[in-house]
């Protein structure tokens, strides 16, 4: 397995997962998201305990990455790993199921694509969990030497 797999790819898809069944466990506990609204956009939704939970799976998959030899840039990328897939998750499943479900369109034409670029699926999905999962990737990837610093020539 090449480093980089093992640094960044394995370590966020593992963050990434972890982050997603933490979430399902609190929405299947009963603990419902904050919701906002505004006039003009659809809801949205704050999981406060999810988002408290972020800073420490940040610094474990920072810490992982760390561990398999990664340099300070990319145990932040592994840190933050979660966000940057929620970012594109609905841009490349989407299309995917339009074409295997065709009764998936009246739903997306009446949701509208718009909904992906909206502010609030940007600040509750992107924003807000890179800004938590970044405050726990920060002091690993600071406070440690540069580790990678072998191991980036084999990347």
């Amino acid at each position: 397995m090449k480093n980089r797999e093992k640094q960044i790819w394995l370590t966020g898809l593992f963050t990434t997962g972890l982050a997603t069944i933490l979430l399902t466990f609190l929405h299947r506990a009963g603990i419902r998201p904050i919701a906002a609204w505004t006039a003009s956009e659809s809801a949205a939704l704050f999981y406060i305990p999810w988002l408290l939970s972020l800073p420490v799976l940040g610094f474990a998959g920072a810490y992982r990455s760390r561990h398999a030899g990664a340099g300070k840039g990319a145990s932040l990328i592994a840190g933050v790993f979660p966000s940057l897939f929620y970012l594109a998750f609905p841009y490349l499943t989407l299309p995917i199921a339009l074409v295997v479900d065709r009764r998936l369109g009246p739903t997306m034409q009446a949701l509208g694509w718009s909904f992906f670029l909206s502010r609030w699926y940007l600040l509750n999905w992107v924003a807000l969990p890179c800004i938590a999962l970044l405050a726990g990737a920060l002091p690993v990837a600071m406070t440690a030497g540069d580790g990678g610093a072998t191991s980036r020539s084999a990347m």
